[in-house]
């Protein structure tokens, strides 16, 4: 998704709220880290959001798709059950984002939803990652990943890099092996801020094991050494549109 196209959907968004106030916040028309020029955004907040799982789901096309909230929640993830309620009964985009941010802006809250998003994929790429279970840490994100100026990269929570070394999924023992063989209960959230894996675990889902959707349309429950080998593959992919990556966003659960 590139800034243009995130401001679009974001925007499509905020109009169907009947939101008018212009974001006035940004840098518009200045060069980010990697010498890309910041899109103009009209009422999106290009800061954080418009790459973010907590409001990609809310755009009319996926809303009409999924009809509500409820599939978004995994049967192996009942801990998101309540906050997935009050999204399906007081979400004010028909059954989604029921969490209010301000100025009649919305979004669906990271304690509601099961799944993430890989924003390296793409539906001209057949086996590239499009979605992933949210049981999976991942690296801390960085400017040279995300790009788009200081703040646009996205929230540390959320926002992280997919690599080749961190495949691995968490399960109900909120514990990983870390490259030196030893056996830890957090990982590093931003800067060496430790967060515990139970953030992450989804008590129907073992260590070691996930669920990952393709462009294909394929959704596969893969281990540490497939999700590695699907994620291999999804950097291997040709055409479409930009270069694949492994930046990703997903939700997370109270500690």
């Amino acid at each position: 998704m590139t800034p243009e196209d995130a401001s679009l959907h974001y925007d499509q968004i905020l109009r169907a709220m009947g939101v008018t106030r212009q974001w006035a916040g940004g840098r518009y028309g200045a060069k980010d880290v990697n010498g890309n020029t910041c899109p103009q955004a009209g009422l999106a907040n290009l800061d954080h959001y418009m790459i973010d799982p907590r409001f990609i789901f809310l755009s009319p096309d996926l809303r009409t798709q999924l009809v509500n909230a409820k599939l978004l929640a995994s049967p192996s993830d009942p801990r998101v059950k309540r906050y997935n309620t009050i999204d399906i009964r007081d979400g004010k985009y028909n059954g989604f984002g029921a969490r209010h941010w301000y100025d009649n802006r919305y979004y669906t809250h990271q304690y509601a939803f099961s799944y993430g998003v890989c924003q390296g994929g793409d539906d001209q790429r057949g086996a590239s990652l499009l979605t992933l279970t949210r049981n999976i840490a991942g690296d801390p994100k960085t400017r040279q990943d995300f790009g788009w100026g200081s703040h646009n990269w996205g929230w540390a929570y959320i926002h992280r890099t997919l690599t080749l070394a961190n495949t691995q999924w968490v399960g109900p023992e909120n514990t990983l092996v870390d490259a030196n063989g030893n056996t830890t209960t957090t990982y590093d959230n931003w800067r060496g801020q430790q967060q515990s894996l139970k953030r992450l675990s989804m008590s129907g889902l073992d260590m070691g094991q996930g669920n990952a959707g393709k462009a294909d349309g394929s959704a596969d429950q893969v281990d540490d050494g497939t999700m590695k080998e699907a994620l291999k593959g999804h950097f291997d992919q040709t055409g479409g549109s930009g270069t694949p990556n492994g930046r990703i966003g997903r939700p997370f659960h109270g500690g």
